[in-house]
């Protein structure tokens, strides 16, 4: 069903360069074909035709004919670019609250609840360095210690990417606290960090390696 809320943009100036055109016409003073292609960096045969068809809809009028060509808005012209500027201001303003909305919904948690035994404090997600799976626990391994958080892997790797990167199916680690990658004798790779290091699966080794290179250019 149509979206009786949403504002009516002009399917006329749908057509950016018409749009562009009248807006360089918006003092509704005569300007010569010529000013007005300059003014939008085209050539006047780009735009000739727009012109025509803005001037038979009545939004512009024009005097003298070749290259002696002039036009301004008429009041209709007026009126309809000022109309459709303000249903796109709308529309653009609408969609720049739901994308907002949603990137807040879906922000990576800045912090994590660490439960002692008769209090509940924060842990900065800046503070650990990888994770490590506990059953549906996980080991949260920071320069002061490792803590343990009642959260599955699965769901902290979810709300924690890009920043965390899921390198085995135990472990996340913190993208930008990889230090170096080792070749262990059973062909094995580990990861360097300063808390130790951290297992990375075959599979997803090369896509830890592509993400560290995105992150070094």
């Amino acid at each position: 069903m149509p979206d009786d809320t949403m504002p009516e943009c002009d399917p006329l100036l749908e057509v950016p360069l018409r749009l562009y055109l009248l807006c360089c016409l918006t003092d509704a003073r005569w300007r010569s074909l010529a000013e007005v292609a300059g003014a939008l960096d085209e050539p006047v045969a780009s735009i000739i035709s727009h012109v025509k068809t803005l001037k038979w809809t009545e939004y512009l009028e024009t005097r003298g004919e070749g290259c002696g060509l002039e036009m301004r808005l008429t009041d209709t012209g007026v009126e309809q670019l000022g109309a459709h500027v303000a249903a796109l201001e709308t529309v653009v303003g609408k969609a720049a609250r739901l994308s907002a909305k949603v990137r807040r919904r879906y922000q990576p948690a800045e912090s994590v609840p660490v439960k002692a035994e008769d209090h509940t404090w924060f842990l900065k997600r800046a503070e650990v360095r990888f994770a490590e799976a506990v059953g549906d626990n996980v080991r949260l391994h920071t320069p002061t210690g490792v803590h343990l958080v009642r959260v599955p892997i699965s769901r902290l790797a979810r709300a924690w990417e890009p920043a965390f990167a899921r390198v085995h199916r135990s472990y996340l680690v913190a993208v930008d606290a990889v230090g170096a990658l080792h070749r262990m004798p059973d062909g094995g790779t580990m990861i360097q960090t300063d808390c130790g290091l951290v297992p990375v699966s075959r599979r997803r080794l090369a896509a830890l390696r592509g993400e560290l290179l995105r992150m070094a250019r």
